[in-house]
């Protein structure tokens, strides 16, 4: 039997999440991959609401995942832990309930962002949120702010000019992009030049091989939702990871 640690993954329902794959390429030791998909086939993702009640959903896939022996699980998708919650501690209640269910600790991206945040020893932030809509963007402001965080600003693809307005969390293939999104951090940079850090909110934009260019470019660290669930995992699993590609996260 092999002793490597077995990590686990949460997917969000009906979608191809890159995460299990993309952290096990990033370890620099033997790990293992374990990945369970929340079942709510039908899952509204333009809805807070929805999402927030996946709850019991999130909880069971946490539970199989550490019934197949995961040392640490972590769930793809920013949202799942501050649904239907008021602030951080909301949020932080909800992760200690899907660790229960597990048996072992639960890393929910949302809450991961807070903590590598924090680990960067900032709190004035500027925050793109590519494909949120108006409701989603203005609930993670409030999320974060209730952790002691500064948004000096919050702007996703349309506010910036770089989309149509954006209606539907599914499109978000377009406001993607490398391309784009480097437009829409030079955006944020120039409207909040107080900004200690760049915060990405959104696993639908895959920062990993991106992070150290756009950090050099912008001259400031960058968070993001896939970046700073691999690092907490990392952290939580004792596995060494190719920190380089974290940018200034990987050094924390």
């Amino acid at each position: 039997m092999s002793t490597s640690p077995i990590v686990g993954f949460v997917s969000p329902p009906c979608w191809c999440d890159p995460s299990p794959a993309e952290f096990q390429e990033l370890c620099q030791g033997p790990v293992r991959t374990q990945q369970a998909m929340v079942d709510v086939p039908e899952l509204d993702f333009n809805s807070l609401d929805a999402i927030g009640a996946a709850e019991p959903q999130v909880a069971r896939a946490s539970r199989l995942l550490g019934l197949a022996g995961a040392s640490v699980i972590g769930m793809t998708g920013t949202p799942f832990v501050w649904a239907g919650q008021e602030d951080e501690a909301g949020a932080r209640g909800r992760v200690e309930r899907m660790s229960r269910a597990a048996g072992c600790p639960v890393i929910m991206t949302g809450t991961a962002i807070i903590d590598a945040v924090r680990a960067l020893g900032v709190t004035k932030i500027a925050v793109a949120t590519p494909y949120y809509t108006d409701f989603w963007r203005s609930h993670a402001a409030q999320i974060l702010t209730s952790a002691g965080l500064k948004v000096l600003v919050i702007r996703s693809a349309d506010q910036q000019g770089l989309a149509s307005k954006i209606t539907d969390i599914d499109d978000y293939d377009a406001v993607s992009t490398p391309d784009t999104f480097a437009k829409s951090l030079e955006d944020l940079v120039q409207a909040a030049p107080q900004a200690q850090a760049l915060v990405c909110l959104g696993a639908g934009v895959r920062t990993l091989a991106h992070s150290a260019r756009l950090e050099a470019q912008f001259g400031l660290p960058l968070v993001a939702s896939d970046t700073a669930l691999y690092w907490a995992l990392a952290r939580v699993a004792g596995v060494v990871i190719d920190a380089d590609r974290l940018g200034r996260l990987g050094t924390v």
